[in-house]
C-alpha cells in the first residue's frame, strides 16, 4: 500500500492543487470546492484502503477502486450529506495494493479538468494482478 507521505510527494510532483491525504476518519472535514482528498477508509493495521473524495464545481465525487459506496464517515464529514457521483465497478482486484495509485490517478485527471466519467474509461477494470 502506498503511504500517505508517498501520495503527497507524488501529488506535488504532478502539480495537483488543494490536495491532502487523511489517514483517519477523525481527520475528515467538509470539502471545499475544487479540493482533492485521498482518505483512508479502513484503519485497521496493517491494512488500509485509500479512496478519493473530491468536490469539483460543487459536484461531490467519490472513487473507490473496489467499487464500494462511501462509508458514513465520508458521507457525513466530507460531503455534508450531499449527493455524490461514484463508480460501482471494481478496478482493483483483492490481491492488489494499488488503491492509493488509482485514487491519485483519478485526482490528477480531475485536476486537469477531465470529466469523471471520461477518467473512469481510462482505468483497467480488474486487470491489475499483483
Amino acid at each position: 500500500m502506498t503511504t500517505n507521505r508517498q501520495l503527497i510527494v507524488l501529488a506535488n510532483k504532478l502539480g495537483i492543487k488543494d490536495f491532502n491525504v487523511l489517514v483517519s476518519p477523525d481527520e475528515f472535514k467538509p470539502l471545499r470546492n475544487n479540493q482533492f482528498r485521498i482518505v483512508n477508509i479502513v484503519t485497521t493495521q496493517p491494512i488500509g484502503h485509500w479512496c478519493l473524495a473530491s468536490r469539483i464545481d460543487d459536484e461531490y465525487i467519490y472513487f473507490d477502486s473496489f467499487g464500494c459506496v462511501p462509508p458514513d464517515s465520508v458521507l457525513e464529514k466530507c460531503f455534508n450529506g450531499n449527493d455524490y457521483i461514484g463508480c460501482d465497478d471494481e478496478v482493483q482486484n483483492g490481491h492488489s495494493s494499488e488503491c492509493g495509485v488509482f485514487a491519485l490517478f483519478v485526482a490528477y485527471k480531475l485536476s486537469l479538468g477531465e470529466k469523471y466519467v471520461d477518467v473512469l474509461y481510462e482505468l483497467p477494470y480488474g486487470n491489475i494482478n499483483h
